[in-house]
């Protein structure tokens, strides 16, 4: 996937133990939540648009990783849990 081609509050996956949601965009960034299925956790992390991250990564197809990101809640200042 190129970094053009990511939209704000669309899904992504690199088809590992992450799901990724886009939160905002600039010309050269990409702030992302990044949820870990093994952790059940949500943490920011910002991505230049040169960023290797981007290379295998797909939208994601699955209706339930969109129904996770809806439903976590506040734990601390960097972190969303599932509620």
């Amino acid at each position: 996937m190129k970094f053009k081609d990511l939209e704000i509050g669309h899904c992504y996956t690199r088809h590992d133990d992450g799901s990724y949601k886009v939160i905002d965009k600039g010309s050269d960034w990409v702030l992302m939540w990044n949820y870990s299925c093994n952790h059940h956790v949500a943490m920011t992390w910002i991505y230049k648009s040169d960023d290797k991250f981007f290379d295998g990564l797909d939208e994601e197809t699955d209706e339930w990783i969109t129904e996770i990101f809806d439903s976590l809640v506040y734990h601390d200042y960097d972190m969303l849990k599932e509620s």
